[in-house]
């Protein structure tokens, strides 16, 4: 059976989320390619013999299609496993060429879903170093990919060097989020500040106007009273 791997992909830049993928499982089976039976493969080598000694092309013929259906039913059938294998091939070029955690592991699942969050909350408003803390998000993360190299951890040891980091990586989140908040809510205040300003000065305008008699108002009302018939 052809299972799938999911991975995480960390991008060569700092403040990008990870970019998960599937990786295909190619059989690895060494006997998969060999004849399931000898007996056609002995008889078309015995008939090629014979026709090799007499002089026979005919028989020769009939000797190599013997041969040739030894390995055409299992060759066929495992087709699918060959491009398996081309794909995996593929794909392990791929993974060669990036920092990758596996996400089978459940570990290192949170582990990535606690970085994503990291870079999100980097990008809100407010945050004062967004750069600076995904570059440290991001070294924390690729520590654990070089660590691993592409497997799940295989003892306390490593999981513990992750969960260190995945614990600092959510200190550092919500360090982020309380910087966000406090710049929303200061936000908010100068607005409600703003408005109240806005709103004294047409008060004061109002009452100057009335104190006046100055404003197109006024001009209106005088306009209308001269020409009322």
């Amino acid at each position: 059976m052809h299972g799938r791997t999911r991975l995480a992909v960390l991008t060569a830049r700092s403040g990008h989320r990870t970019e998960r993928v599937e990786i295909p499982c190619a059989a690895h089976d060494p006997t998969a390619c060999l004849p399931q039976s000898k007996g056609p493969l002995l008889g078309g080598l015995a008939v090629m013999g014979t026709a090799l000694a007499m002089h026979n092309a005919l028989l020769g013929l009939v000797g190599a299609l013997g041969c040739t259906l030894t390995f055409y039913g299992p060759c066929w059938s495992l087709t699918p496993q060959w491009r398996a294998r081309r794909q995996a091939l593929r794909w392990q070029h791929f993974v060669a060429g990036h920092d990758v955690l596996n996400l089978e592991s459940p570990e290192l699942l949170r582990l990535a879903d606690a970085y994503d969050e990291l870079v999100y909350t980097a990008g809100l408003s407010g945050v004062e170093t967004p750069g600076e803390a995904g570059s440290v998000g991001h070294l924390m993360v690729l520590e654990c990919a070089t660590l691993l190299d592409g497997r799940t951890p295989a003892g306390p040891a490593e999981l513990d060097y992750i969960a260190a980091r995945e614990s600092e990586i959510h200190h550092l989140t919500r360090f982020l989020a309380d910087q966000h908040r406090a710049h929303t809510a200061l936000e908010q205040r100068r607005a409600l500040d703003r408005r109240r300003v806005l709103n004294e000065i047409a008060r004061a305008r109002t009452e100057l106007e009335n104190q006046t008699g100055v404003s197109a108002v006024f001009a209106s009302r005088d306009l209308r009273r001269r020409y009322r018939p």
